[in-house]
């Protein structure tokens, strides 16, 4: 695995998902920020 690797997200019946990730790598803040990068 990778760093990248978030694990699969499923969607119910009316296409909604939902997720609570917690990771000490990742950040929504800074240099390194995840925010406008794709998750594929």
């Amino acid at each position: 695995s990778h760093l990248g690797d978030l694990g699969n997200i499923k969607a119910g019946k009316k296409g909604v998902a939902s997720v609570n990730i917690v990771d000490k790598h990742l950040s929504l803040y800074g240099d390194l920020s995840i925010i406008g990068r794709s998750i594929v």
